[in-house]
């Protein structure tokens, strides 16, 4: 069915409706090109009074590669800006040197981030949340082809979202991207613009052969249309919402997973995953845990392919692990994915196994509560009468040891090749090592866990359990009531 100019306003203001919260009196960012698409965007906005004129601030970026052409796009958004008495910025960006500088492949991707770049520099300017652009249902199409073409997984099948995360710099996090027009055709922004005597320009750059998205655009998909699939662009959109709903529910389970299998340790800069519960994941859940600790890390995914998961997810389905410690693969921006005791690594440093500097704790010093900073744990020591029926051991943050039968002397550091431990309820003593390995505990959450030990053995093994050596008992007098809490 052909909309009309009324059922594109609708659908546009619809679409608006359900991010309220980041559009409504407050000040708006429209993305403009002076192109048919943002042209006809930016007339709804103007034209049905859902926004405050005065709140929308126009945003164009001459990116100053057409010359003439181009000077001319920005005069004449300019122009309709002032005719409809909107507030605007024109900016300029050069993508080819801003491309040599960074050493990026693709002239579209430097050009996309000088673009993102500036509507961000905008929407911070005038305190926007959002920037509204006019990408239709053929740029969703092309999108998600594009994607398929270069090798994607869920994620990409998405193309693009009505509202997302901002997509460059990774870093910004308040200000965020809506699409309004997913569902109106390119065709259908040109009809509206002839109905209501709309000018817009046309972008000569637009047809150049030179770029993907315009050989995607005007040669891949009208002979997808013509020799294989008329409803081809019907496909891609209906590809891109069942990928959406997948993802949705397996991201739903994928925090569970993460928490229960991944370590983030923000001092060696890594996320180490432990391999047995890992391999014992379902195979899209593994795919979206190395996404994500990649994303932990370099803070995006950008450079991050199908191929360089593939290659991780394949090595360790091998299972050749006869060495303790080897490389897997190296990923963009210089990650490296590496096995080492049970654990797959992913770190841009190189890992050492040096542990931090002990610390002493001398009890028989202690006359008051004294406090100790280890890594990013704070552990404070107070000696204090108990009695045992009146101590509450429902805290996992707080032990109580019989101050009468340690040492006094404690030491806080991590743990060696060696240490010993006799858990509390076990009837031996056994490798610290063994134990964590009983509790599947990978290589790099060894390391960097606190214990605490005594001259006979570890007293406890933070996050774990109290020894049998140090337990409280009925005839217990003098307490030493040991708490953590977390350092920011």
């Amino acid at each position: 069915m052909v909309k009309t100019s009324i059922d594109i306003q609708k659908i546009t203001i619809n679409s608006l409706r359900k991010y309220e919260k980041l559009v409504s009196d407050i000040p708006v960012v429209v993305a403009c090109s002076g192109g048919p698409d943002s042209t006809a965007l930016l007339h709804i906005l103007t034209n049905t009074n859902y926004l405050k004129t005065t709140n929308l601030i126009v945003a164009h970026l001459n990116h100053d590669f057409r010359g003439q052409e181009a000077e001319d796009d920005a005069e004449f958004v300019k122009n309709m800006a002032s005719d409809w008495n909107l507030a605007y910025r024109i900016g300029r960006a050069d993508p080819l040197s801003y491309q040599n500088e960074k050493g990026i492949s693709s002239f579209e991707q430097a050009a996309r981030e000088l673009r993102y770049m500036f509507l961000r520099d905008v929407a911070r300017d005038v305190g926007a949340r959002s920037v509204i652009l006019g990408h239709t249902v053929d740029d969703l199409a092309e999108t998600v082809l594009g994607h398929i073409i270069r090798g994607t997984g869920l994620q990409g099948l998405i193309g693009m979202e009505v509202c997302s995360n901002w997509p460059f710099p990774y870093d910004e996090e308040e200000i965020m991207i809506i699409r309004p027009m997913l569902e109106i055709a390119k065709s259908e922004t040109e009809s509206y613009c002839a109905e209501l005597g709309v000018e817009f320009r046309r972008d000569t750059g637009n047809y150049s052969h030179r770029f993907t998205r315009n050989r995607i655009r005007h040669s891949l998909l009208p002979e997808l249309a013509i020799g294989y699939n008329p409803g081809i662009k019907d496909a891609l959109v209906r590809l891109s919402r069942i990928a959406s709903e997948n993802l949705e529910f397996i991201e739903s389970r994928l925090e569970e997973y993460w928490k229960e299998l991944c370590f983030v340790d923000a001092n060696l800069n890594c996320v180490a995953i432990n391999l047995i519960r890992f391999v014992e994941a379902p195979i899209n859940i593994q795919r979206l845990l190395l996404r994500k600790a990649y994303e932990e890390i370099i803070g995006n995914t950008t450079r991050l392919q199908e191929n360089h998961i593939d290659q991780v997810v394949n090595q360790v389905k091998a299972g050749s692990h006869n060495s303790s410690y080897y490389k897997i693969a190296d990923w963009p921006n210089n990650l490296k994915i590496l096995y080492r005791s049970g654990d797959l690594v992913l770190s841009k440093e190189e890992l050492s196994s040096q542990t931090p500097e002990k610390i002493l704790v001398e009890l028989v010093e202690l006359s008051e509560a004294c406090s100790y900073v280890y890594r990013d744990t704070k552990f404070t020591f107070e000696l204090m009468v108990h009695r045992f029926e009146d101590v509450d051991f429902s805290n996992p943050d707080v032990v109580y040891l019989d101050a009468s039968s340690i040492p006094q002397t404690l030491v806080i550091r991590s743990m060696n090749t060696g240490d010993t431990f006799h858990p509390y309820g076990f009837d031996h003593e056994l490798l610290l090592s063994d134990f964590f390995s009983k509790r599947q505990m990978g290589q790099i959450e060894r390391q960097v866990m606190p214990i605490i030990t005594d001259n006979k053995g570890t007293v406890w093994a933070v996050e774990s359990r109290i020894s049998e050596l140090g337990k409280m008992g009925k005839e217990t007098k003098k307490v030493l009531r040991i708490t953590r809490s977390k350092v920011d």
